[in-house]
């Protein structure tokens, strides 16, 4: 592979950025979030505002990342994103 994926939510809090070079962060909304969060995990709306909380704010969040995929959309759309960022850094890659 030409790079490494560490996925991990809380990479800015538990400081594992230092180990990485740039830094792809996923965006959605906070009420996307909510509402994504509280289908997936059948929890309420405040144990996810609670856990949102605990997170990194949003625009810190966005300032610090390399790269940012929007998330409000369908999930062919994520997809298509992702295929278009790693088609650019696999380009980044070999013409270093």
């Amino acid at each position: 592979s030409k790079y490494t994926i560490l996925a991990s939510p809380l990479l800015f809090e538990t400081k594992q950025s230092s180990y990485c070079d740039e830094v792809l962060v996923i965006d959605v909304s906070e009420e996307v979030q909510i509402l994504r969060t509280k289908t997936r995990d059948n929890v309420s709306e405040e144990q996810v505002k609670t856990i949102i909380l605990s997170q990194i704010n949003r625009s810190e969040r966005l300032r610090l990342a390399t790269h940012i995929i929007e998330n409000e959309k369908t999930l062919d759309d994520l997809e298509k994103a992702v295929k278009e960022l790693h088609q650019k850094l696999i380009t980044q890659i070999e013409n270093k």
